[in-house]
């Protein structure tokens, strides 16, 4: 994080849901860099060559052979001070449980909460200094 500003990681294999993503984070003024992958293996590189704050993740990546809950793992143990916002149509139960249990801060269903993601990463994020 520089100064109160943001990387954002976010790791979505759809096309138009990933559209919809970045064109919201870039109205996040704590928002400078907004990297994206589409599959597990574009998300540790980026992981491994970035400074990365936040990342979505979501659980099913189509062209992947591992998924959104893999990449939290990484990060959970590679690189902790990552926050992590699951945003996941795959939004029942026990994917809940499975995600809390890994260490994800924030579980968001895409369908009926998405308009909350920017708020909350601007609220993570804020010069008062809630992390």
């Amino acid at each position: 994080m520089i100064n109160n500003l943001c990387h954002v990681l976010v790791v979505e294999d759809s096309l138009p849901v990933l559209q919809r993503i970045e064109a919201s984070l870039f109205n996040i003024n704590c928002v400078y860099r907004v990297s994206v992958a589409t599959t597990y293996n574009e998300a540790i590189e980026i992981l491994s060559l970035n400074n990365v704050d936040v990342a979505t993740l979501d659980i099913n990546l189509s062209s992947s052979q591992k998924s959104g809950i893999d990449v939290l793992k990484v990060i959970k143990k590679s690189y902790p001070f990552i926050k992590t916002i699951m945003l996941t149509n795959s939004s029942t139960q026990k994917y809940r449980e499975v995600c809390s249990k890994i260490g994800a801060d924030y579980f968001i269903d895409k369908t009926e909460d998405f308009e909350c993601v920017p708020g909350l990463i601007n609220n993570i994020y804020s010069p008062s200094g809630i992390l």
